[in-house]
């Protein structure tokens, strides 16, 4: 399996020390960071490959966006790190806006002639030229709102959703009727009312839909028009992502064992494929891949073996906990750490999986049956851990560290699988968004 067709961040040093970043292949300027004055200034643009508008603006009017930074970061790679919650932070998804706070964007874009917004660390909010400032702490806040809103929203779905279960098994289990117990926040209110049925379709409404497209979806989709079924389509994977990124957080904040986890993986295929970064395919969830003696014991068993659908090379995967430590304890040298225990027995042990593999390669076919696979290059991957926090920047930087100079094994945490899907998820309901600002409009 190769990477040599991937989207990465590459950099120059332009006039007066600025550092600029293109993502190639695209060959797009997406980023400028001049450490002079400690500012990184991000050019939004579709980046994401298949998109119908890659390599276009993202917005309509406002072509950058500037942020001041406090204590300068060390290079660019870094500063897209240290972008406050909001933005995105990885170029091949877009850099810009997160889609909850693209409203934002919007109501400037309407309401003003400003190209470009700046995220400053002092100052008022308002325009100052063709530019819209808004202090960071004013920012930070109305994020933290509208995170707010989404968990407000989130719980009081929960509660209708208790409420209906309830209803539905109330006579088997002798239970009084399911009340919706309202929120004490207007916006729990609102979002009750609405998911209990006071809103455009009516729960009978709803029933006959559903009934209609599982028992006779192909009269039922045919009458329907393609614009409107390509909506019906993207609100059904919004949806089942929506479900999936609030499972694993769920998940995130309990303490569960590596077998759970991987249940998770194998049941939502899907989230193990954020980890890649590259069209691959399962072929095998705890897989045998060699080094069994002679007695049949010792056997070197993947957590995942999965194939590159395009070349059929093979890759292993191997699942540790969330709440793996990736670095030891205490600091080696004054701001540097250390792998720790956990990680560098993971990375080991997959490259002894690996190891294995392909020494006993031809077995391996065999026993798949599967007779296409390949091992010019086999790939290995490491999902364990999370991000340090941010005030703990030494640590993020030796854990960067770590991981750029593996290049054997590549390390992905839980914190980047999530972070993966919700950009994803902004992504395909960005189109839903841009069409409410123009009815707006």
């Amino acid at each position: 399996m190769t990477h040599d067709d991937e989207q990465k961040l590459e950099s120059e040093v332009v006039e007066n020390g600025v550092e600029r970043g293109f993502l190639r292949p695209l060959g797009v300027k997406v980023a400028d960071f001049a450490p002079n004055d400690a500012v990184l200034t991000v050019y939004p643009t579709n980046t994401l490959e298949g998109h119908e508008r890659c390599g276009e603006p993202k917005y309509e009017q406002i072509k950058s966006i500037e942020i001041e930074f406090r204590t300068v970061p060390s290079d660019l790679a870094e500063a897209l790190e240290l972008l406050p919650p909001g933005l995105v932070k990885d170029p091949r998804y877009g850099l810009g806006f997160l889609k909850d706070a693209n409203r934002l964007v919007r109501m400037i874009e309407k309401h003003s002639k400003c190209r470009a917004i700046r995220l400053s660390l002092s100052g008022d909010l308002g325009v100052d030229g063709d530019t819209f400032r808004i202090p960071l702490s004013e920012f930070d806040a109305l994020w933290s709102e509208l995170m707010r809103v989404i968990s407000r929203s989130q719980d009081a779905t929960s509660r209708v959703k208790t409420a209906v279960t309830q209803d539905a098994l109330k006579d088997a289990l002798g239970l009084p009727p399911g009340k919706y117990e309202g929120g004490r926040h207007a916006h729990s209110k609102f979002v009750e009312r609405e998911a209990a049925g006071e809103a455009i379709v009516s729960a009978a409404d709803g029933e006959s839909i559903v009934d209609s497209l599982t028992s006779r979806p192909s009269e039922v989709l045919g009458t329907v028009s393609p614009v409107k079924l390509k909506q019906l389509q993207q609100d059904v994977e919004l949806v089942n992502l929506d479900r999936l990124i609030d499972s694993f957080r769920s998940m995130l904040k309990r303490r569960l064992t590596e077998e759970k986890w991987q249940q998770f993986f194998d049941d939502n295929a899907f989230a193990l494929q954020q980890v890649f970064g590259a069209p691959l395919v399962r072929i095998q969830s705890r897989a045998n891949v060699g080094g069994t003696g002679i007695d049949g014991a010792s056997g070197k068993i993947a957590d995942y073996l999965v194939r590159h659908s395009l070349t059929n090379n093979i890759a292993l995967v191997e699942i540790k906990r969330p709440d793996t430590k990736l670095l030891a304890k205490t600091a080696y040298r004054s701001g540097v750490y250390p792998a720790s225990r956990e990680l560098s027995g993971a990375i080991t042990q997959v490259l002894d999986q690996r190891y294995h593999a392909t020494q006993e390669f031809l077995t391996l076919k065999a026993n798949s049956r599967q007779w296409d696979l390949e091992s010019h290059s086999v790939a290995c991957f490491v999902v364990a851990g999370r991000v340090p926090a941010a005030p703990d920047l030494d640590q993020q930087k030796s854990l960067s560290l770590i991981r750029e100079n593996s290049k054997n094994v590549t390390i992905i945490t839980y914190d980047e699988v999530l972070e993966r899907m919700v950009q994803l998820r902004d992504f395909l309901g960005a189109s839903d968004d841009a069409s409410e600002g123009e009815d707006s409009r």
